[in-house]
């Protein structure tokens, strides 16, 4: 993907508090629910905690399958 085409997935959100370099956001997803996260991307790291259930995560072109208790660290811009 190019440049051009990465950027129309930009998230103008910023994960920055006036506090702390960082956010924490929680959510919650039911069993019928197949896309917890909309396609996107941002200058800020992010990492992603399941604290139960399963599900798959896409980052980029590959499938990350996570169980209760896993996480997974998605580097910037990605």
């Amino acid at each position: 993907m190019n440049n051009q085409d990465r950027n129309q997935y930009l998230e103008v959100f910023k994960h920055i508090t006036r506090t702390s370099p960082y956010s924490i956001h929680k959510s919650y997803f039911d069993n019928s629910c197949s896309t917890a996260l909309y396609l996107h991307l941002h200058p800020e790291m992010e990492l992603l905690y399941l604290e139960e259930g399963s599900f798959t995560f896409k980052v980029e072109e590959k499938f990350y399958s996570m169980k209760a208790g896993e996480a997974i660290f998605i580097p910037q811009n990605m």
